[in-house]
């Protein structure tokens, strides 16, 4: 979350109690959800997951797969920038 803050013109905030399966972290500025994985190795029957999914809160068909921060660090980058809020790397 600290290092999400730092690096984004917008806040997210730990939204985990919205949320049974796993950490997450919203933005309400840009509407996204970012699910923080739980395990090293993926079994959705005992809800583990390795990976990262961001997801727009209002849109039930919009979701991205990542697999390292750095990459969902980078797409919201690139949200920001499209967005016109976000001109130049922090």
């Amino acid at each position: 979350l600290n290092k999400i803050n730092q690096v984004l013109p917008f806040e997210f905030e730990d939204s985990s109690y919205k949320n049974d399966l796993c950490d997450s972290v919203y933005c309400e500025a840009i509407d996204i959800m970012v699910y923080i994985p739980n395990s090293k190795k993926q079994n959705h029957n005992k809800e583990k997951y390795s990976t990262y999914f961001v997801k727009r809160q209002n849109e039930s068909d919009f979701e991205k797969e990542f697999k390292k921060k750095k990459e969902v660090i980078e797409y919201l980058r690139g949200i920001c920038i499209r967005r016109g809020c976000l001109i130049e790397a922090k």
